[in-house]
């Protein structure tokens, strides 16, 4: 039916709609260079840059302090490792798998609080120095606030650092204090107040036999670790069972949270982070007992309730998944994000890019590929927007490491909440909700409608494209304090607008037109309200599109097609072209009413019904394969009722349904149970009245089609 066609440009392999990119590489070693690689960890300012630390380059090659521009170039804003008074000294990160320590705090003017684990000033009576205490404070001026000597018999070797809700810094040194030449803890907790140059160091709480693996600051300025299986905790007489998660107040009390069960809950926490709200998540390598017990991440509530959310395995067909997890970011959605150390691919079993919902919903967002391309062994992950990502990985093309870059758009997610829109318009309005409420409309001006939904400039968010009968085009940037329009141009008469989805793989969607007459397709390649590149080509008579949607689950646009006669072709787009695919010819009477991701395998699915709308149905595609086909009676209740829009409107990574009648609609929520072998369910939400003279927008269905 369709000929293959060549689009200009490549992209990185990608899971589902997540788009990867590196998006800060350091230079390689280049004798006398003096540029910082090696990053280990990082922060994201109050200016909205990105500031880490590094453990190579730098004038004196031990690394130092840097900060990344918004077009992806570090700049060295500290030089570690010098003897002089001015030293910051240098960090030196503990071996695998404690890697994950955070030696950044915000400070509430907006500086950056670090600790370094070794260096400092030199010409102490003191003698050799073990790690400073200093804060940036932007344009590369900075202020060192302490000195660690182990000879004062104060905490040395500070690791981790954190700034209470006192105003306070609380931290975990691995160094432990000293009396003489005798090893007294061998690390602690400490306090530092206040945080100036007067500051005083206070120990308040001492780890005799073994040291934290990991810190976090929780509510109330409690401060919670991570500890060994096999410790002696104060004032035990055996040795604990499994990994310890431990409580010491700001007051020096501590006491334990709960000891994991290493054969159901996981051993070795790699890693424990805090949401703001009370709640711990944490990482576990191994243990956990699913396939060959490769880890779990699990999550501590503010009552100390303790659940595991999910588990791994090395095993043959779930190694895909990943496993050994390691970093997590709390999300500002309420998801957990994290990755894997292991699996994912098995020709570069680098890891994975997770999410894991509240319900224990797990998706694979990306696979890390060849770690000389993508880097590998990624961790210090952040969370920059509300569908944006950060990390660390070593190598990549320089081998002297990057700073990645992930996008996890959400369909139709026009504010950044992690759930998709309902979109309603109509003559001079606008609606946007949940499908629980919605919102008050919004005005647009006479004569114009809505024609595609997509993430135009690749922050996560979904933008609106507008356009009426003059041709002319506008984008509403979609962001978490709504809109911001812009104008895009006009195009020529006879063109519709059909749609929007990534060709290219550059993780921004872009634009799709059909013109009936000509019979030709084109796309406009974008960058926000910008068009970078774009083509027009021929295609065969009589057939149009039906579905846009990312059917083989590798990042780029597909595009399903149909005839009079029934029968459906997929376009299947891999950033250098599409190939075409006879799929099968359905029945007389049944069309294609929405797409989405109904099994939670990064790939989209479609939902059919009948032009009668007594039936309805789904098929569970695996790029032009059907790998399931099932069909139902449309329930008594909605008799009258038409599926209007699919897609995830409660953010658990799976597509639902909103039925509607014109004037009320019913939504229905997936209930996780779609899979080749097991029938999907869903369970019925509230009815809601659809504002006057508005219809809901169905972004993966062309206009024509619905």
């Amino acid at each position: 039916m369709v000929m293959a066609v060549l689009l200009a440009g490549s992209g990185q392999a990608q899971a589902a709609a997540s788009h990867y990119s590196l998006f800060a590489q350091f230079p390689p070693a280049n004798g006398a260079g003096t540029a910082m690689r090696g990053p280990q960890v990082i922060i994201l300012g109050s200016d909205g840059l990105i500031y880490g630390m590094s453990t190579a380059g730098g004038y004196y090659g031990v690394g130092g302090f840097f900060s990344v521009r918004p077009n992806g170039i570090a700049d060295s804003q500290i030089d570690y490792g010098s003897t002089a008074d001015s030293s910051i000294g240098g960090m030196l990160p503990p071996s695998l798998p404690a890697n994950n320590f955070t030696p950044f705090a915000l400070m509430p003017n907006g500086s950056i609080l670090s600790v370094t684990n070794t260096g400092g000033y030199y010409g102490s009576a003191f003698g050799t120095p073990s790690g400073v205490l200093y804060a940036y404070m932007g344009n590369g001026a900075y202020g060192k606030f302490h000195t660690f000597y182990r000879s004062t018999g104060e905490v040395t070797q500070p690791q981790s650092i954190a700034v209470g809700s006192d105003g306070s810094a609380y931290g975990l040194a691995l160094g432990g204090t000293w009396s003489g030449g005798t090893l007294t803890s061998n690390s602690n907790l400490f306090r530092f107040a206040p945080v100036s140059w007067n500051g005083v160091v206070t120990n308040l709480f001492s780890f005799q036999d073994y040291s934290p693996t990991n810190f976090v600051l929780g509510t109330n300025d409690n401060m919670y670790v991570t500890l060994p299986k096999g410790v002696l905790l104060p004032g035990a007489s055996t040795r604990s069972t499994g990994d310890v998660v431990y409580k010491v107040t700001k007051d020096g009390a501590g006491s334990v949270v709960h000891v994991l069960d290493p054969a159901t809950e996981g051993q070795g926490i790699d890693e424990l982070v805090g949401d703001g709200q009370g709640n711990l998540y944490g990482a576990a390598l191994t243990g956990g007992g699913l396939g060959n017990g490769d880890g779990t991440v699990f999550k501590i509530d503010a009552t100390g309730g303790f659940s595991v959310l999910h588990r791994f395995s090395s095993f043959v067909g779930a190694s895909q998944q990943g496993f050994w997890p390691n970093s997590l970011v709390a999300g500002s959605d309420g998801n957990v994000y994290g990755m894997t150390r292991l699996g994912g691919a098995p020709s570069a079993p680098n890891g994975t890019f997770f999410r894991i919902t509240p319900s224990g919903v797990y998706s694979v967002l990306h696979v890390f590929g060849d770690s000389q391309v993508e880097g590998g062994n990624a961790r210090s992950l952040i969370q920059a927007g509300p569908r944006s990502f950060y990390g660390v990985v070593d190598g990549g093309p320089t081998s002297s490491g990057a700073i990645f870059k992930l996008v996890v758009p959400i369909q139709d997610d026009v504010y950044g909440v992690g759930e998709s829109s309902l979109l309603m318009s109509g003559p001079g309005a606008l609606s946007v909700g949940t499908t629980a409420n919605i919102g008050a409309p919004i005005p647009i001006a006479n004569g114009y409608y809505l024609a595609a939904v997509g993430d135009l400039d690749g922050d996560g968010i979904a933008d609106l494209v507008w356009t009426s009968q003059n041709h002319d085009l506008y984008v509403w940037f979609g962001g978490v304090n709504g809109f911001q329009p812009r104008y895009a141009g006009t195009y020529p008469s006879g063109w519709t607008l059909v749609g929007a989805g990534d060709i290219n793989g550059d993780g921004k969607d872009d634009l799709i037109w059909m013109n009936d007459q000509t019979h030709q397709m084109a796309y406009w390649l974008m960058d926000g309200a910008n068009r970078i590149g774009s083509r027009i080509f021929d295609i065969t008579p009589g057939y149009h599109p039906v579905a846009l949607g990312d059917f083989d689950g590798n990042g780029k646009l597909d595009i399903m097609w149909t005839s009079a006669k029934n029968d459906l072709y997929v376009w299947l787009g891999d950033g250098a072209g599409f190939s075409s695919r006879y799929i099968t010819t359905y029945p007389a009477g049944w069309r294609i009413s929405g797409r989405g991701d109904l099994d939670g395998d990064g790939r989209d699915d479609l939902i059919w019904s009948t032009a009668d709308n007594k039936h309805w149905g789904y098929w569970l595609m695996n790029g032009a394969s059907i790998t399931k086909s099932v069909s139902f009676a449309v329930p008594a209740e909605l008799n009258g009722y038409a599926i209007a829009a699919t897609s995830d409107y409660n953010g658990d990574g799976l597509a639902d349904l909103v039925w509607t009648n014109g004037l009320n609609a019913v939504s229905w929520s997936n209930q996780g149970q779609c899979s080749a072998i097991a029938s999907c369910t869903f369970s019925a939400g509230t009815t809601l009245q659809v504002p006057f003279n508005q219809t809901i927008f169905n972004s993966g269905i062309p206009r024509a089609s619905q």
